[in-house]
């Protein structure tokens, strides 16, 4: 009942290929009328963590688990020599949440090699605690050579991780919008896995500082730059990022997901941002 790998052998229907299903935390289209983003956006929604009676039980179960991960998954297995080490890296991944990754400068936090930190992240990536968040960019071998962002696969796994899980995440300040973000990407990489969409997704920031949270391609090359609010009335100065991509992609659709329930447009010069009900947009986008 959490994020994990499903592996089994299809062998009647392909002899001897494995068939790999990730599975992640209920994502909001699963939970229809229970679903409460504020709720999941504290705690995030694990299956036993969303059903939790009460918020102390919520928050024991997301404790538990994390303390679990470690000795289960990390120690029992043996993936990592340190596990003291890996115990400090975690807590500094759950920090960088969102944030675009330096891994020198977490080596030297953490007084490890450079390398070794990728590997720690690999481990996460690979044990689906998580997943990177490329840099976008037309060429391929540069976006791989520069810093990616990494997410955890929930949104209360960090505040867990950070210790922070009894302090309410309270709306209009930077900490609800950042753990806000997280939440509508994962549910965009969570979907497009269920509907098998086959949608790319990265991030995009210019030398100057100008960035967008999450940029889509669609196979048939369809582009949409989305920035990703947390209150109901974006401004034209809060998506200033989006005009900026227009430079690099002239056609792609320039997107604003937000809190509010109906959709507007903000308009400069011959540009528009459409702006959408976040759920909405999902719900659109995402057809079976």
């Amino acid at each position: 009942g959490h994020g994990g790998t499903i592996g089994f052998h299809a062998s009647n229907l392909l002899a001897g290929r494995a068939w790999n299903l990730a599975l992640f935390p209920l994502c909001y289209q699963e939970c229809d009328t229970a679903f409460n983003l504020d709720k999941v956006l504290n705690y995030g929604s694990f299956p036993s963590v969303f059903f939790a009676e009460d918020k102390t039980e919520a928050r024991n179960i997301l404790k538990a688990y994390v303390s679990a991960y470690l000795q289960e998954e990390i120690k029992a297995e043996a993936l990592v020599k340190n596990i003291a080490v890996f115990s400090n890296f975690l807590e500094l991944a759950a920090f960088s949440n969102g944030h675009i990754l330096n891994f020198a400068e977490l080596s030297r936090s953490l007084n490890i090699g450079s390398d070794t930190v990728k590997e720690y992240f690999q481990i996460l990536i690979d044990t689906l605690l998580g997943f990177y968040l490329l840099p976008y960019s037309s060429n391929l071998k540069k976006q791989l050579a520069k810093h990616p962002k990494f997410y955890f696969c929930d949104p209360g796994l960090p505040r867990a991780i950070t210790k922070k899980l009894s302090l309410e995440l309270m709306p209009k300040t930077s900490e609800y919008g950042n753990v806000f973000e997280h939440f509508i990407i994962r549910e965009f990489i969570c979907l497009d896995k269920y509907y098998e969409s086959d949608f790319s997704f990265s991030y995009f920031r210019t030398k100057a500082g100008a960035e967008v949270d999450l940029i889509l391609k669609k196979p048939n090359g369809e582009c949409y730059a989305i920035e990703i609010k947390a209150n109901k009335n974006p401004s034209k100065h809060s998506v200033s990022g989006l005009w900026s991509f227009k430079n690099f992609e002239p056609n792609a659709k320039l997107i604003c997901l937000c809190l509010g329930s109906r959709k507007t447009l903000i308009e400069r010069g011959e540009y528009e941002v459409e702006v959408y009900p976040w759920q909405s947009f999902l719900d659109g986008i995402f057809k079976p």
